[in-house]
């Protein structure tokens, strides 16, 4: 079958030295049909299915607002999903598709979606939706306690239960259960469920003191923790290691996993830390998963899946946030398997640090509609976001920090693996918007094949000599535009095995970049120096992995980036100049953050270039009033601080890339938020970020 999306099925006819257009035909017309709508916290999806619209020029636009407020906020529109390339049950079907971002967690909102269709066929609809609330311990639930044991106990503070299997067998919906610290040694594979308003809640004293132990076993049946089909429970605050799948997940709906650390036993190949098929609204937050691998010293140059798979799920309603990985295969795998099976759509992977994934930080391969990867840092990989394929999308790449990237930035391959190269699985409905990109190699290199690809308003250097900064082997009813490239050589771009001098010329002969920008270089950042090694290649490895610490991609005061991109609604709202900056950051605002929101057991292995930064414990903790904490600095920086709240909600900006010399500083937050009324009741996070180094600590407010 042809593929119909955006082929523009018109056909000229010359007649009499004129040119005509073919009559529209009865099956151009669109009718449309249900919409499906769902959520996560900060994120919400929408489908619309249609018939007709052969010719694929059918359009939805996108409006939404808070329930019960009155004017309109614009959003991107819905994508015209491709549909005909696949034909082994992956195919989505004629719809749009489309999300929206940055909303507020446990709010109901209102989204007006209107379709029109030149060709004839027009309806305007208005849906009202929620998204979901964060996962937290019922406050009112039965408070527990447990030690290491092996049976007993009544769970009391003076009789705790010995052991967690004998704290599950007296679970019930609310229970919030203290786990003490001490080494339990017997996998956990709790049997009781919770609720979506009664989680059971199982919550360390702390990772650095609490740990599930493996006993060093390397087969894929070893695990600390088997969560298999549960439903509803918190596992908060503990190290799981030694063994080879620390966390099963599978089939579960609404788990946690939260502030935990994650050590396979170390073996090169096989480990995954969070492992789980067909999950449901599963949220992995602010865990630090310390995997096997060895960037400097084997790479991509070792067997296939070296360092293993950092969180490996298919399902729908995964949100992935706030993690920091390390030397892992690959850091997330969100997709999977061949597409034929139940779909991976509706996931969030957001606010994670991944450092040193030899293949790709984010692999959301085989997955379906509305998948989203946006404002994550990406340090160290082989590729930075992994498409390969995608069943007609949106699988949306935004606002992503993307540094010394060996391979590619945007990997949008064919799948040939499952069956065949006479056969391939094609990608298809990639958008990428405000992605800052430092190729070791290229700004964007794509030897593969893709479909149907929006890209707007990133930023893509490379830095090996003699190199195209843009190259695409075949791109298929591609849309890039607005985008900056800095020069590596004569020849800037090859597209589609036609080489351009200039972004003027690639305009004039592809039809891309009419508005792209040939910048500077590094110079377009406050701090950075080029990856090591740019020359690699396969039989040498990677070269020495670049620290956090080394660069500041904020665009620099003379950036030619500065006010050079597209406005595109419900993503960069609130630019601070005429135009959006090109790339992840805008200057003037507030960096986003990336990794834990609360510290992590070892955070001296959890990347190079963190021992020049301390953050003092807060006191008085717990307060009544505000706070005070001593940052110290072996070096000039500057700093970001700002205090949320256990919904990941901004409360105060408290610094604001303020200048810190050499020494101590002190940090103060008054107990306010940003509107200067005292924050209520309960537990706080204060967050100070300076030079690629993020730390947190934790605040109990009382009054």
């Amino acid at each position: 079958m042809k593929s119909r999306a955006h082929l523009g099925r018109v056909v000229l006819l010359a007649a009499l030295g004129g040119v005509l257009a073919a009559p529209a035909r009865a099956d151009d017309a669109t009718t449309p049909g249900a919409i499906t709508t769902y959520t996560t916290f900060t994120s919400a999806g929408f489908e619309w299915a249609i018939t007709g619209d052969a010719n694929a020029n059918c359009v939805v636009t996108l409006e939404y607002h808070r329930h019960g407020d009155s004017a309109w906020k614009p959003a991107q529109p819905l994508w015209r999903v491709e549909t005909g390339l696949w034909h082994h049950g992956e195919d989505p079907g004629d719809l749009l598709a489309g999300s929206l971002f940055f909303l507020d967690p446990a709010t109901t909102y209102d989204a007006r979606l209107t379709l029109s269709d030149p060709d004839g066929g027009s309806a305007q609809r208005v849906v009202t939706f929620s998204t979901r609330a964060e996962p937290v311990p019922l406050s009112t639930g039965r408070l527990r306690y447990v030690v290491p044991g092996s049976g007993g106990g009544s769970g009391s503070q003076a009789d705790p239960f010995r052991g967690l299997a004998a704290a599950d067998a007296g679970a019930a919906p609310g229970d919030r259960f203290v786990v003490g610290p001490g080494t339990y040694t017997s996998p956990f594979v709790p049997l009781h469920d919770g609720t979506a308003g009664a989680p059971i809640a199982y919550l360390g004293a702390g990772p650095a003191t609490v740990i599930l132990d493996g006993g060093g076993h390397a087969d894929s049946t070893t695990h600390c923790l088997d969560l298999t089909r549960r439903q509803y429970l918190i596992v908060q605050d503990l190290t799981l290691q030694n063994c080879l799948l620390p966390v099963i997940v599978s089939g579960t709906r609404g788990v946690s996993i939260h502030g935990c650390t994650i050590q396979p036993v170390h073996q090169l190949v096989g480990p995954v830390a969070i492992l789980g098929d067909s999950v449901q609204d599963l949220d992995v937050a602010d865990n630090t998963l310390l995997m096997t691998g060895d960037w400097t010293g084997i790479g991509r140059t070792g067997a296939y899946g070296t360092g293993g798979y950092g969180v490996e799920l298919t399902g729908n309603g995964i949100v992935v946030r706030y993690n920091h990985v390390v030397e892992a295969w690959d850091g997330f795998d969100v997709g999977g398997g061949d597409g034929s099976g139940l779909r991976t759509f509706n996931a969030d992977v957001y606010g994670n640090f991944v450092d040193r994934a030899s293949d790709d930080a984010c692999q959301t391969d085989a997955v379906h509609q509305n998948v989203r990867v946006f404002r994550n840092r990406f340090l160290n990989c082989g590729s930075a976001a992994s498409c390969q394929p995608c069943f007609g999308g949106p699988c949306y790449i935004l606002l992503n920090e993307m540094f010394n990237v060996r391979i590619d930035p945007f990997k949008y391959h064919q799948e040939t693996f499952y069956y065949g190269a006479s056969d391939p699985q094609e990608t298809s409905g990639m958008i990428a918007f405000h992605n800052t990109v430092v190729g070791s190699k290229a700004g964007w290199y794509e030897s593969g094949q893709w479909h149907h690809v929006l890209h707007r308003d990133n930023l893509l250097l490379g830095a090996r000599a003699n190199m195209y900064t843009l190259y695409v082997a075949s791109g298929i009813r591609g849309d890039l535009d607005y985008d900056g490239l800095n020069r590596q050589q004569s020849t800037l771009v090859k597209y589609d095995g036609v080489g351009y001098a200039t972004l003027p010329a690639f305009a004039a002969g592809a039809g891309e970049e009419a508005h792209g920008l040939e910048v500077t270089g590094l110079g377009e950042f406050v701090t950075a120096s080029w990856p090591d090694h740019p020359e690699w290649d396969w039989q040498q490895g990677y070269g020495a992995a670049t620290a956090a610490s080394a660069i500041d991609l904020e665009l620099s005061a003379n950036s030619l980036a500065i006010d050079r991109g597209e406005a595109l609604p419900g993503i960069d709202d609130g630019f601070t100049g005429a135009a959006p900056d090109l790339g992840c950051y805008e200057r003037g605002l507030p960096l986003p953050w990336y990794g834990p929101r609360t510290a992590p057991a070892s955070l001296a292995v959890a990347g190079p270039g963190a021992a020049w930064l301390t953050v003092s414990a807060p006191r008085p903790n717990p307060t009544r009033a505000g706070v005070e904490l001593a940052l110290v600095a072996s070096r000039p920086t500057r700093v970001d601080a700002i205090v949320e709240d256990v919904a990941g909600r901004l409360v105060r900006r408290i610094a604001s890339r303020m200048t810190v010399p050499t020494g101590s500083f002190t940090l103060a937050w008054d107990g306010t938020s940003e509107t200067g009324a005292l924050v209520a009741p309960g537990l706080y996070f204060v967050m100070a970020r300076a030079g690629g180094v993020a730390i947190t600590r934790r605040v109990a407010v009382v009054r």
